[in-house]
């Protein structure tokens, strides 16, 4: 049966409930904005305190090399080990001495764990031959395959090659010059995960350059590491820690 349009009536609608349905629904907006916010905050707050060492870089070229036994060799064979580099001049040990001595401690602490390598790269492989590279590693107890000493072979085509890959791989931001009779570069160590990546330290929120040069210039002008440390001490630790970070990590292929 039909209605008759007629006889039908407007509802009326009760105003308490328009408000209470209201009420609920920006009761619901009000918690899922919050519920949004507090896992905005969350996930703020863990990249804030993440401790994990960061990424700057990687090393996705290959740089061959001649080490200090006269045997060739490329960097991305280190795939898999967590390795510290730096550029080094042999006859001038002064200008990588702190960056030396450093890594001379971190091999002792390592000394046994076939995953941990060394790599010292020559800013001056036409006079640092692998025999002058071989006489330095001797000095300092550096053995293959552990900690290589790295140049040019006799033919010296390598060498503008090395400079660069200091400067752009290894993204030291200069390239390494000689002027008045001495080497001018970037001793500051290197530190490269399994997979390749440049990594830097990690200290509460303060990310860590391992300028241990810088860090020594900063105790010599009185500078505050913000603890009862020296800036270069705490620094190592600094390095200590990244490196157990990156050595319990996985590669990328396993």
């Amino acid at each position: 049966m039909a209605l008759d349009p007629k006889t039908l009536e407007p509802a009326i609608r009760d105003p308490r409930k328009l408000r209470r349905t209201a009420l609920i629904l920006v009761a619901i907006m009000i918690v899922g904005g919050v519920g949004i916010l507090y896992a905005y905050s969350k996930v703020a707050k863990k990249q804030a305190y993440d401790p994990r060492p960061p990424i700057y870089g990687r090393l996705n070229e290959n740089l061959a090399v001649v080490r200090q036994d006269g045997s060739a060799a490329g960097l991305l064979e280190l795939d898999n080990c967590v390795w510290l580099a730096c550029a080094v001049s042999v006859n001038q040990p002064d200008s990588w001495k702190r960056s030396r001595e450093v890594m001379q401690r971190m091999q002792k602490k390592y000394a046994g764990n076939p995953e941990v390598r060394f790599v010292c790269i020559t800013v001056d492989p036409e006079n640092e031959t692998p025999a002058v590279l071989a006489k330095a590693a001797s000095e300092i107890g550096a053995e293959l395959p552990t900690w290589w000493f790295a140049g040019a072979g006799a033919d010296f085509t390598q060498k503008d090659l090395i400079r660069k890959y200091l400067k752009d791989k290894f993204k030291l931001g200069v390239m390494p010059s000689f002027d008045a009779g001495k080497w001018s570069y970037n001793p500051k160590i290197m530190v490269v995960d399994r997979n390749r990546h440049l990594r830097q330290g990690k200290n509460g929120r303060a990310v860590v350059e391992f300028d241990f040069d810088a860090a020594a210039s900063y105790d010599a002008k009185g500078l505050s590491s913000g603890s009862d440390k020296t800036n270069a001490e705490l620094m190592e630790e600094v390095l200590i820690r990244t490196m157990d970070a990156l050595l319990a990590e996985p590669h990328e292929n396993s």
